[in-house]
């Protein structure tokens, strides 16, 4: 049989409406069978066939019509089943591949007992000639598709429950202080190195290798950090280049009113960005009379306290993304780097085309910045990367439902202190929800989601919660939930019932046809976190970081770690002091007290003579008071280590 068989006419094309309202019209209207398929445009033989299987005492609710399909191995409705599960497969990013198809396509055959080819028994996965028919018959929803590199952070961080939180924040500060779209900034790093992505170049047809020409192996890299605002404007942006030193002439050729710093690494830190913090503020003109909003992610270079306090003293709202989420909610990265990632490596190509045997160094880098960014950073690009973010217009509802699928994936169930916290937070909160009986019906009157989330909180109607509190704005929007922890707990323990009834029921109208792909391969589900205590470094959230407690909390976490890092700086002396100097601690060393208001690695001196440990002659001894555990010279105590030593101070006061 010709694979890519072509149709030469239409015959058995008709719907089986059609041919039933046919028939109904030759039984109802008293027409004959001719007349009655000259006007619905059928042959006469097959719409009379079609009344007597319909009149017979053993006619069928459903009798088929057409040509059948003897070699198709499964149904329509059982291809249906295929393709939905392959959608929700593509849609928690665990998307199967053409060979994994062909495997589930003969493991749901062999469950169902449907007929097969004898080459799937044989191969154990269905052939090619079934998967081109297939992708062929559903080419208007599926297609082979290369998937993009995506961390397990990103999928599992980007869930309702972060993305609500950030909006409800974001809603707060717009009605506090009316900000208009030029007040609404956005500031982010991208780096930039010298060995630029080749991009496709014509070559001869079937050659193994094309090779396209770079400056070296591995380049270095140059920190690009930029501010946008929702008008389509843009701050001068920065550079900061590997180096220890800065010089003037290294942004010489970069764009206008741009400005440079060093770091041997080429990263943002705290100093630098409390500089381009300071460049931003000159170019706004912010004040705290018109303060401006500045949105930005949780890199540790950010959240510092110097650069909180200088933004709260001008006037600039610093709010933060949720970890994770910037490639959905960051407007430079949905429509602005992109675009100026391309233009530069194209301008990079040009000039190793321009400069041929030479290598481009970070001093280059400034002249093809400045060409690839005015080229990226048009107002239409930066617009509609606050729109399609939602931040400007404000859209709280500007992503659907199937965009958090991938967090399902790492959902786990509800331990038992998260159940009592839950419990307890019903209690205390009372805008959160009147009874649990209104969240259970507001769970189950609005749609179904395709996978629901336990850390996610559900969107509430107007009309069904005291703790909806519509935004003052043009659209339709509402502020999620206040209590994030607790709407969440609540939403989990409401939402686990009409999830479970509506399984059941979709369980009992299974027909025998059925294939549940998902029942013979389950959708990935994460196991149940372990209790084990965070080590690395710490877990942020959205929130606004020039808010009082916000800067208090990073100021005292300033501090604990500036004394942690003193403390590490005393023990690695005192180490290196044993090691040079071994003969002053071979007898019993004196104790040793820090204070933290003092730069002395030891400050204890012999009560006798007033002299420091640290000036102690080679293997001079000491001697501890056993009353007041002071320490002095062996030679000024005038006793010996063997007796018992009392100091000159604890016997006059015993006297």
């Amino acid at each position: 049989m010709v694979r890519n068989y072509k149709r030469k006419t239409e015959r058995g094309s008709a719907t089986p409406q059609l041919m039933q309202e046919a028939a109904d019209f030759v039984r109802n209207k008293n027409k004959s069978v001719r007349e009655s398929a000259q006007l619905f445009g059928v042959h006469y033989s097959t719409l009379q066939r079609f009344i007597h299987k319909t009149s017979s005492n053993t006619a069928k609710s459903n009798p088929h019509v057409g040509y059948a399909k003897p070699r198709q191995v499964f149904t329509c409705e059982q291809e249906e089943e295929l393709v939905s599960y392959l959608k929700t497969a593509a849609a928690i990013y665990f998307g199967l591949s053409p060979r994994e198809v062909k495997e589930l396509a003969y493991k749901c055959a062999n469950e169902a007992k449907i007929k097969m080819p004898d080459n799937w028994c044989n191969d154990k996965y269905a052939g090619k000639d079934w998967f081109s028919g297939f992708m062929r018959r559903h080419g208007q929803v599926l297609s082979i598709r290369q998937p993009e590199a995506t961390s397990l952070a990103r999928a599992t961080s980007f869930n309702k429950h972060n993305v609500e939180l950030f909006f409800y924040k974001l809603s707060s500060l717009m009605d506090k202080y009316k900000f208009e779209p030029q007040d609404i900034w956005n500031v982010d790093e991208s780096g930039v190195t010298t060995v630029q992505k080749p991009r496709a170049v014509v070559a001869v047809k079937g050659t193994k290798q094309v090779c396209s020409l770079t400056s070296s192996e591995r380049g270095q890299l140059v920190t690009f950090c930029v501010a946008v605002s929702a008008i389509g404007g843009f701050v001068p942006p920065m550079l900061i280049f590997p180096r220890k030193n800065y010089h003037d002439h290294f942004i010489r050729d970069g764009p206008e009113g741009s400005i440079g710093a060093c770091h041997p690494s080429g990263w943002m830190t705290q100093d630098n960005f409390l500089l381009f913090m300071k460049h931003f503020i000159k170019h706004t003109k912010a004040t705290v009379e018109k303060p401006i909003l500045l949105l930005l992610d949780n890199h540790q270079s950010h959240v510092n306290y110097d650069v909180i306090t200088l933004c709260k003293e001008n006037g600039v709202i610093l709010l933060s993304f949720p970890p994770h989420c910037s490639h959905k909610l960051q407007p430079l990265d949905r429509s602005v780097y992109g675009p100026f990632k391309r233009y530069l490596s194209a301008a990079q190509n040009d000039w190793l085309r321009s400069n041929p045997g030479k290598s481009m160094t970070i001093y280059d880098i400034p002249s093809l910045v400045k060409q690839a960014f005015l080229r990226a950073s048009t107002p239409i690009n930066i617009t509609s990367g606050f729109k399609v973010s939602g931040i400007s217009p404000l859209n709280t509802d500007i992503f659907d439902d199937w965009e958090f699928a991938p967090s399902s994936v790492t959902d786990r169930p509800v331990s038992q202190q998260c159940e009592h916290d839950a419990a307890k937070a019903i209690e205390d909160v009372s805008e959160v929800s009147r009874s649990v009986d209104e969240h259970r019906l507001l769970s189950t009157s609005t749609s179904m989601e395709p996978h629901p989330s336990s850390s996610t909180v559900t969107k509430p109607l107007p009309s069904t919660s005291t703790a909806v509190e519509p935004i003052p704005s043009t659209s339709t929007t509402v502020k999620p939930l206040p209590s994030t922890s607790a709407a969440s707990l609540i939403c989990t323990a409401v939402e686990t019932q009409p999830s479970f009834i509506a399984d059941e029921v979709e369980t009992a109208n299974v027909g025998e046809s059925s294939l549940r792909p998902e029942k013979i391969m389950p959708h990935p589900k994460a196991t149940p976190r372990k209790n084990k205590y965070n080590t690395g470094r710490k877990t942020r959230k959205s929130a606004i970081l020039t808010d009082t407690p916000e800067k208090n909390a990073l100021y005292a976490e300033a501090i604990m770690k500036k004394n942690k890092k003193n403390n590490v700086k005393e023990k690695k002396a005192t180490k290196k002091r044993k090691q040079e100097f071994p003969h002053k601690v071979q007898s019993k060393k004196p104790a040793v007290k820090y204070d933290s208001s003092s730069s002395d690695d030891e400050n204890w001196y012999c009560l006798i003579c007033v002299e420091p440990y640290s000036n102690s002659r080679p293997r001079e001894k000491w001697i501890q008071c056993s009353t007041c555990r002071g320490w002095s010279h062996e030679e000024c105590s005038g006793t010996d280590r063997g007796l018992f030593y009392i100091c000159h101070n604890c016997e006059s006061d015993d006297e």
